[in-house]
């Protein structure tokens, strides 16, 4: 009874937020389908290979580094995360622009445990609600 009372709030935390996920990786993928399972909606999948453009992975389709910007902005995404190994895929000018739309981009240790990575992820978003 406690493990669904603390599921269901766990739940409601990420339901509606939306995403973006930089790379398409294990680890991205496996974090992705945690959020999904959590309530959160994965918008896009960025990736720079031509051959993966516009297919689907989890739902979402998988889009060109150079259209971060406009998806965030059209979704209203909470936030758009990337490990330190996809950090190429995502610009410094990205960056500040998303900064600039009070968008956090949340960057991880892909070594954290996904516990951690969720936890990341909560943290930063509370810390942009606050401002």
């Amino acid at each position: 009874m406690l493990d669904k009372i603390l599921n269901a709030f766990r739940n409601s935390k990420w339901r509606g937020s939306s995403f973006i996920i930089v790379g398409i990786d294990f680890v991205e993928h496996q974090l992705a389908q945690a959020l999904i399972e959590r309530g959160g909606k994965i918008i896009a999948f960025i990736d720079d290979e031509p051959w993966s453009h516009k297919t689907e992975m989890l739902g979402a389709t998988l889009r060109y580094p150079s259209e971060i910007e406009a998806l965030a902005q059209r979704h209203h995404v909470q936030a758009v995360v990337t490990f330190n190994q996809r950090a190429e895929l995502l610009p410094d000018e990205c960056i500040k622009q998303l900064s600039s739309m009070n968008i956090p981009t949340v960057q991880m240790d892909p070594n954290l445990s996904l516990e951690e990575q969720l936890n990341t992820i909560s943290s930063t978003l509370d810390s942009y609600e606050q401002k």
